[in-house]
């Protein structure tokens, strides 16, 4: 390996497993819930039956002899990974992530067996087996460096949680060149710094120079922050967007009742009242969950619920809107129109500085008025795109 300085795991690496966690723990007990949940839905996966079923597939795509260089945690960046020679590629994951490797002849590494004593450590720091926890990383990272290239590199969607502050403690151990966390979402100015990702991997590839700047301003080496840009390509629709009087609008949901009561509420209210004036004049709406979403109560509630892929809807619709998600940034480079709904409960910038997306203050006392002109607007030409894979190799280029 590249790396031929020694990486001795530490008692302040495990403490670090749950920093992030815990200080968002005091300030946001729900968003520590929804954690919990889903490390007991994971850890249920943990168990000697699949593992075996684990082993005979992974055994079975295992086989070649590779030399991998783009180790991944997940398959959140799929259009990357499946543009990038098969050959040089390793999934780290569960069961998802296996039968996308089945399907996809990728090399795959299981680590189901982390996910219950890293719950146990979230439940009660009081009973967290910490030697469990290192031999466990130490087995993953043994199975990293067993077909790692000398310029092998992690790459994570984020570098918060434990689950993959493991996976990056692992690379180390196993000597990797470097751990990379791409940003995969819009940070806000006004967010504290500590839960925003990038502080705990080596690098940190931010979607634009303004969300370098952010981070800096936070605290964040600015030597270790890259700019990489989006990890998925413009999705840009064949159809052309429908004349005024006859768009089609798509609400992007947002989990926020996972993380705060208030702003839960008021999420709700936002979204009934631009429903309501939108179905006034007769228009074509739906409302497009965030996964987060799914499973929550008011669902129900909502009226014209739709379950379908991001480039699917930006296909169908003409119109979105959403408050602080990533995906109007996404709509905006598709060319559809994209509004932005801005409140001083939420910690909201203006999107308008990521391109021609409409933002319009809920309590203007003409959001009515503002909403319906922003559905008729003209449709502005996108440029040609960039591929997503431009970008990741630009940045992974030097490193």
């Amino acid at each position: 390996m590249q790396n031929n300085i020694p990486y001795s795991l530490s008692n302040s690496d495990l403490v670090d497993l749950f920093e992030y966690v815990e200080k968002r723990k005091e300030v946001e007990p729900k968003f520590f819930k929804s954690i919990i949940e889903m490390y007991q839905r994971n850890a249920r996966w943990s168990n000697v039956i699949f593992e075996w079923i684990v082993y005979v597939l992974s055994w079975s795509i295992n086989q070649q002899k590779k030399s991998v260089k783009y180790y991944f945690w997940g398959i959140r960046f799929e259009e990357i990974i499946l543009s990038l020679p098969a050959e040089e590629v390793c999934i780290v994951g569960g069961p998802k992530q296996l039968f996308f490797c089945v399907k996809h002849h990728r090399h795959y590494i299981p680590c189901m067996n982390m996910w219950s004593p890293l719950l146990s450590g979230l439940v009660s720091r009081s009973t967290i087996n910490n030697t469990r926890i290192v031999n466990l990383i130490l087995a993953i990272s043994v199975k990293l460096i067993k077909n790692a290239s000398s310029l092998a590199v992690l790459v994570v969607d984020n570098d918060s949680l434990p689950m993959q502050r493991a996976v990056v403690l692992a690379a180390r151990v196993a000597g990797f060149h470097q751990t990379v966390c791409v940003q995969h979402g819009i940070f806000q100015s006004k967010s504290p710094g500590h839960i925003m990702d990038g502080w705990f991997a080596d690098k940190m590839f931010a979607i634009n120079e303004i969300q370098r700047t952010m981070l800096i301003d936070k605290g964040m080496d600015p030597n270790k922050i890259k700019v990489m840009g989006f990890h998925t390509s413009p999705l840009i629709p064949e159809r052309a967007t429908s004349p005024p009087g006859q768009r089609t609008i798509c609400f992007l949901g947002q989990p926020w009742s996972k993380y705060s009561d208030k702003r839960g509420t008021r999420y709700l209210e936002i979204v009934e009242r631009v429903m309501v004036i939108l179905r006034a004049n007769e228009l074509d709406v739906v409302y497009k969950p965030h996964p987060g979403e799914w499973g929550c109560p008011y669902l129900a509630k909502i009226k014209g619920v739709i379950k379908t892929p991001l480039s699917v809807a930006i296909e169908n619709y003409d119109v979105f809107m959403s408050l602080t998600s990533t995906a109007l940034i996404e709509t905006e480079a598709a060319g559809r129109i994209s509004i932005q709904i801005t409140d001083s409960n939420f910690d909201c910038d203006d999107f308008r500085v990521y391109g021609e997306i409409v933002s319009i203050n809920y309590c203007d006392k003409y959001f009515k008025e503002k909403i319906n002109d922003a559905i008729n607007l003209s449709v502005f030409s996108s440029e040609k795109p960039i591929k997503a894979i431009e970008f990741f190799l630009k940045a992974i280029k030097g490193l």
